[in-house]
C-alpha cells in the first residue's frame, strides 16, 4: 500500500515559488490500476516522480508500507528504487549499446536479485523473439513492451509509468495499454501519468489533478471529463462501451 499525507512540492522562493503538488493525501492498495490525468503543468509528473523516489517532497510522507522514503537517505532511497519499484519512461531509455535481453535484465544485475529466467515475461510481452536486438532496431511500440518486461525483471512492488503511450500512435498506444492492464489482472500494482482520457478511461480509479490538486479521485466511469469524451466510444472501457450500444 502507498499513502501520501499532506504532500507538497514547492518550485522556487519567495514571488518566483511555484507550487507543483499541493497538499496531497491519497491511499492506493496493492494491486490497483491507477491513472493520474490532467492538463500539462497540473503537477502530474511530479507527483509521479516523488512517488518514485526521483525528486523530493518540500513536505509531507510517501509511505509504502511502513517505509516514509521521504525519510531516507540518498542511497537508502536508491536501493529502495532499485529493489521496489519497476519504472517505464515516456521515450523508453533504453540503453542504445545493450541488446533488447541485456536492458531488460539490467535492474535486476545492478540489485543482484530478481529475475534471471525472463522467458515468462518476454513471451507475455511478445517480445521473445526481439531479444537479440537493439533498441535502434526496434519499432516505438516494441521498445515499449522491452521497458515494461525491464520493469517487471527486478520483481517490483509497484509499476510507475509516465505517458507510457505518449510517444506512440493510437493503435499501439492501445496495444501497450492492454498489457498493462493484463498486468494488473495478474496482481501488479501500476500507476500510469497520462494526459489521454481515451487511456485514463482503461484504468479502474483516476485520479485528476488540477494545479497540483486533485479535482477528482475516483471510478474512471464517475470522472465526467472521461465519460463525456470516451463513455460510449471505442476507447471506453467495455462495460461503459456495452452501455452505450443499448
Amino acid at each position: 500500500m502507498i499513502t501520501t499525507t499532506g504532500l507538497t512540492r514547492i518550485y522556487g522562493k519567495g514571488e518566483n515559488a511555484v507550487t507543483a503538488v499541493n497538499n496531497l493525501d491519497i491511499r492506493i492498495d496493492d494491486g490497483e490500476l491507477v491513472a493520474i490525468t490532467g492538463k500539462s503543468g497540473s503537477g502530474k509528473t511530479t507527483l509521479l516522480n516523488i512517488l518514485g523516489g526521483l525528486d523530493k517532497a518540500t513536505g509531507g510522507s510517501v509511505c509504502y508500507d511502513d517505509i516514509d522514503i521521504t525519510k531516507l537517505a540518498d542511497t537508502a532511497l536508491a536501493d529502495f528504487r532499485l529493489n521496489k519499484i519497476g519504472f517505464v519512461f515516456q521515450f523508453y531509455d533504453l540503453i542504445p549499446e545493450l541488446t533488447a535481453k541485456e536492458n531488460i535484465l539490467l535492474p535486476s544485475k545492478l540489485a543482484k536479485k530478481g529475475k534471471t529466467d525472463i522467458s515468462d515475461t518476454v513471451k507475455k510481452l511478445g517480445v521473445e523473439n526481439l531479444l537479440g536486438r537493439y533498441p535502434s532496431e526496434l519499432s516505438g511500440g516494441q521498445q515499449q513492451r522491452v521497458s515494461i518486461a525491464r520493469a517487471l525483471a527486478g520483481d517490483p512492488s509497484v509499476i510507475l509509468a509516465d505517458e507510457p503511450t505518449g510517444a506512440l500512435d493510437s493503435r499501439t498506444g492501445r496495444e501497450v495499454m492492454l498489457f498493462l492492464q493484463k498486468l494488473n489482472a495478474e496482481g501488479n500494482t501500476i500507476i500510469l501519468i497520462t494526459h489521454d482520457n481515451s487511456i485514463a478511461a482503461k484504468a479502474k480509479r483516476i485520479i485528476r489533478i488540477t494545479d497540483g490538486r486533485i479535482v477528482y479521485d475516483g471510478p474512471a466511469e464517475g470522472d465526467i471529463t472521461v465519460m463525456n469524451q470516451h463513455g460510449a466510444g471505442e476507447d471506453a472501457p467495455e462495460d461503459e462501451r456495452a452501455k452505450g450500444a443499448t
